[in-house]
């Protein structure tokens, strides 16, 4: 029996000293990772086994030093336009993977991390990145205004009824929603190699062409007045503003100002000194004679079916036009102004002869009604030492019948010293 215990004895004994010397054995292998990673940790097939993290990190910095090197190279047309992945401010996820794979395997037992030490099974991580959209955006920017050729409006001129139109031209830009899209599907891919995308070029249709403009062919009003010949100072300030507007376009829903587009009439233009009118007395002043040219417009614009949205009459009543159908012009504070209320464009031409402005309106075939004019139609109401009341009324003849009357302007003038 004492035989027995002592070998029972012996075997516990060597049993106890076995597992306790296993148990350090595990203890001290474990020990020597806790500050490192565990073997066979990958991160961009860079083995981290035994490393440190804050060595890890400077093998990292390394691969992601080179990677910001790669290449994103935008082709459109025969240009080609490359920025690196810094450039457009990469970010990776450095830190978070360093963390992923350094805390594989740490949060087991003593027993478990032994054998994953021992025993490693391939523990790989892959870097990801993100790009600053907001560089990307201004780089897309640039070229896209670089690519973008603006393309160009149909001109139109009329002269004495004859339509000329001269083509538009188509412009170009890139589809720059779906390059950004290809792009960042490339660079989502994380490939870490030169990307290479190809911007599609559009064409941009100019907002006049040439088929909108040679409709615009139908005279829908016109009005001329008439001065002498031999007021030479007046008779130019007449052509120079009616030179002005000659020409002029006005599509559709668009407005005109007399006086933001004729502007002031100052001698560093070219007008010249003659006579006006002021508060009621006649003055010479630069641009004296223009109002002929506004009220001729005004006219042109009743008899094409538009009324304007401002019109003043003068402070005395004019030779070249009844009461109450004149527009004056006094820059800064009297205007005349008009909004095109056709969906058609309309075209205004102006033209002198040696004693009379005329201005013509010229639109499509479907803007004025058919058979339809426009007149007016002006009598005084009242008169006394001080002055001349008026009324106008705006007629619209339908097959040579006027068909409505309306009182449109109710204008008073002071009597002529």
């Amino acid at each position: 029996m004492k035989k027995w215990h002592v070998w029972l004895l012996a075997i516990v004994t060597t049993i106890v000293l076995l597992i306790g010397t296993f148990s350090l054995y595990v203890f001290f292998t474990v020990k020597d990772y806790e500050n490192s990673f565990f073997p066979d940790t990958f991160i961009e097939d860079q083995d981290l086994s035994k490393l440190t993290e804050a060595k890890a990190k400077e093998v990292l910095a390394d691969i992601t030093n080179d990677y910001d090197q790669t290449n994103v190279t935008i082709t459109t047309g025969d240009k080609t336009y490359t920025k690196t992945l810094k450039d457009i401010g990469v970010q990776y996820d450095t830190a978070e993977k360093l963390e992923e794979a350094f805390q594989y395997g740490k949060s087991e037992n003593a027993v478990k991390q032994f054998f994953l030490i021992k025993k490693p099974k391939e523990n790989q991580h892959t870097l990801s990145y993100s790009i600053d959209e907001a560089k990307l955006e201004d780089w897309l920017t640039t070229i896209e205004q670089e690519m973008k050729v603006a393309p160009k409006n149909a001109t139109i001129s009329i002269r004495n009824g004859q339509v000329n139109v001269k083509d538009d031209q188509k412009g170009t830009e890139i589809d720059k929603l779906n390059l950004k899209l290809d792009l960042l599907t490339a660079l989502q891919k994380n490939a870490k190699k030169d990307i290479q995308v190809a911007a599609n070029l559009k064409e941009i249709e100019a907002p006049l062409t040439k088929e909108t403009l040679s409709q615009v062919k139908r005279k829908i009003g016109s009005f001329s007045t008439h001065f002498v010949a031999n007021n030479q100072n007046r008779n130019l300030n007449i052509k120079l503003a009616t030179e002005t507007i000659d020409s002029y376009l006005l599509l559709p829903g668009e407005s005109f100002s007399f006086n933001d587009y004729v502007g002031d009439t100052t001698a560093s233009k070219g007008y010249k000194s003659a006579p006006s009118f002021l508060n009621g007395k006649v003055v010479e002043s630069y641009g004296g004679g223009v109002c002929q040219v506004s009220t001729t417009l005004y006219n042109a614009l009743i008899k094409a079916g538009i009324i304007p949205d401002n019109r003043y009459n003068h402070s005395m009543t004019v030779s070249y036009v009844p009461i109450g159908q004149d527009a004056a012009i006094a820059y800064g504070y009297k205007d005349l102004t008009f909004t095109n209320p056709y969906n058609s464009p309309i075209y205004i031409e102006g033209t002198v002869s040696a004693t009379s402005v005329t201005f013509s309106i010229y639109s499509t075939e479907n803007s004025k009604p058919a058979n339809t004019d426009y007149q007016l139609k002006s009598a005084i109401v009242a008169q006394n030492e001080k002055g001349i009341t008026s009324v106008t009324y705006l007629e619209t003849v339908t097959n040579g019948k006027v068909s409505e009357r309306k009182q449109i302007y109710k204008d008073w003038y002071k009597n002529k010293q």
